[in-house]
This record gives structure tokens, C-alpha cells and sequence, in this order.
């Protein structure tokens, strides 16, 4: 089945899977922390986000440079994907614009990504069926 089993485990597998920390922007406009987990068909989607983000250039004073993840707005649904295994739904991504830096939810993404480097962010993981049925906490 193409998993790595842990030897002589009770059946546990390693998974690869990336892990996206986000802002998500209600309909209401209120803000909410989030982390997206991307693994199996889902890995390819996840490469490509990041390589959108990595290509990103931006002129500053010094010349050419690539701005911060949180300073760009990237609009993020599912659709219908299927293959000879099964079917299910699968991101989209695409990316908005900037974030304006003297907005609130550039200062408030900026913190946010400095919590999650310095490690004060803390993932609670759930059992799959749990994840499946709750959004991530923090």
C-alpha cells in the first residue's frame, strides 16, 4: 500500500504531509488562525503554493526581493477530483494580492508567524476521526 510502517508497531504508518499555518478571513471580515494539512494527492498543491510564494518578487529600496508569506492574500477551495481509487475534493489555490502593511491583519499575520517561529504556537492534534468533524486548534 506504499505506507511506511513503524517495525514493530501496533500498524502506525509515516505520512508525509505539509503543514500550512493560515489566516482565514470570514465572510463577516473577522480573522481566525488555522493550520491546513496537505498529504497524499494533496502534496502536489501543496508544492505548488509554495513555490507561488517563493516566486513572488517584489522591488524594495535594495532591489528585488521575496516578500513574507503573510503579506499576500491567497483564496484557497475545494473542488471535485477523482482517479481509479476513489474520488474526493481537493484544494485550489490562487493568489489575490497584497496585504496592505498598515492594515491590522498585516500586523496581526506578522505576529502570528513570529509566535510560530519562536515556538510559541502549539498544534492540538486530534485523533482522524476527531480532525475530520473539528477545525485545528491552537
Amino acid at each position: 500500500d506504499n505506507k511506511e510502517y513503524v517495525i514493530g508497531g501496533d500498524g502506525d504508518y509515516i505520512e508525509e504531509t505539509h503543514q500550512h499555518f493560515v489566516i482565514v478571513i470570514n465572510d463577516d471580515g473577522s480573522a481566525e488562525t488555522a493550520l491546513i494539512a496537505m498529504k497524499s494527492t494533496q502534496l502536489k498543491k501543496s508544492k505548488k503554493w509554495n513555490s507561488m510564494i517563493a516566486s513572488l518578487k517584489i522591488i524594495g529600496k535594495n532591489g528585488p526581493f521575496t516578500p513574507a508569506r503573510f503579506s499576500h492574500f491567497y483564496h484557497l477551495k475545494t473542488k471535485f477530483e477523482d482517479n481509479s481509487k476513489g474520488a474526493w475534493h481537493g484544494w485550489e489555490i490562487s493568489r489575490i494580492g497584497p496585504v496592505n502593511p498598515k492594515d491590522n491583519l498585516y500586523k496581526e499575520a506578522k505576529q502570528f508567524s513570529q509566535s510560530i517561529m519562536a515556538g510559541d504556537v502549539v498544534v492540538k492534534h486530534g485523533d482522524d476521526e476527531e480532525n475530520k468533524s473539528n477545525n485545528p486548534a491552537f
